[in-house]
């Protein structure tokens, strides 16, 4: 009684549903632990936002309007954001790039869920496969935790992808999650091993309270920060030695990405903030879901278009 007196709780999930048709839009990989199924696909979030999504045979977020692919490409990477979850395909910011730049080629890598250690193993691949003009990493504060696989985010990626549709939780039994060290250095946690819920601590207060300090003294021996600064030179790197240019897009402010800037900035990477305003309902599909709706992502469009020019 006392711990609940002082603020703390046991855990409780938050409120989330999503319903895809067809059940299918997503499946485990073995290395980015995610990928996305070719296929159309309608979501609905919290029984209210509604959308449909494409997904490319190359297993990207389609982009429109079509345009040929030998012209000079800019690859998005990203998360949820870049893919851009809740919005159509016309409307997420790489479509509405692609509209406003018809002389480029942009393709989509975003997928749900995705941090920085999955853009890299994109860009390795992509960089094998074609030239690329330039690449563009949108960077959200959430990326840290992603890139360490925080306690915090395994519990939150596991609990979100269970709760992605009908048989989403098998799709992944065979899926690989990476991660890096302070050093950049890749490795992979198996589905399975992601993640184990304590059934204790959704019905005792001391029990949550001592698993989120537990959690958040695990969250600081792994340097999230540290991890995200490594990843992104590693990248700027690649592309250097590709003869292309990285441009790092960040979506927010926080701690967190204050201390990636600061360190990237030492070998003079290309940072842009995007300043986007995740409270601000008008951007955002508040109150049923927080990612950016239509007129965020034409918000987002228009602070990147000045890299395009």
């Amino acid at each position: 009684m006392l711990l609940r007196m002082l603020g703390y709780r046991p855990y409780r999930n938050t409120d989330f549903r999503v319903v895809i048709e067809p059940p299918s839009a997503f499946t485990g990989d073995d290395s980015l632990g995610i990928a996305l199924v070719p296929g159309t696909f309608a979501f609905t979030l919290n029984d209210s936002v509604h959308s449909e999504a494409t997904h490319t045979a190359a297993g990207h977020r389609l982009v429109v309007p079509a345009v040929p692919d030998t012209l000079p490409a800019i690859a998005m990477l990203g998360c949820s954001f870049t893919y851009g979850y809740g919005v159509d395909d016309a409307e997420h910011f790489s479509s509405l790039l692609q509209a406003q730049y018809p002389q480029l080629y942009l393709d989509n890598f975003g997928v749900p869920g995705y941090g920085t250690v999955q853009s890299l193993l994109q860009l390795e691949q992509a960089l094998m496969e074609r030239p690329w003009e330039a690449v563009v990493v949108v960077l959200s504060s959430l990326h840290p935790d992603r890139n360490a696989l925080t306690p915090s985010f395994r519990r939150e990626l596991k609990v979100g992808f269970h709760r992605s549709g009908a048989g989403t939780d098998t799709a992944l039994t065979d899926a690989r999650f990476p991660y890096a060290d302070a050093s950049g250095k890749v490795g992979f946690v198996a589905w399975n091993k992601l993640y184990q819920h304590p059934p204790l601590r959704e019905w005792s207060a001391l029990v949550n309270a001592i698993f989120i300090t537990i959690d958040h003294r695990k969250a600081a021996q792994l340097q999230p920060e540290q991890v995200t600064a490594a990843l992104l030179l590693h990248m700027d790197s690649l592309c250097r030695a590709a003869n292309t240019r990285l441009v790092v897009a960040a979506l927010d402010h926080s701690d967190y990405l204050t201390a990636v800037q600061q360190q990237v900035a030492e070998q003079h990477v290309a940072w842009v903030d995007l300043d986007f305003d995740f409270s601000d309902p008008a951007m955002t599909n508040a109150p049923y879901d927080s990612h950016p709706n239509a007129e965020g992502h034409q918000y987002i469009a228009a602070k990147l278009a000045p890299l395009f020019h």
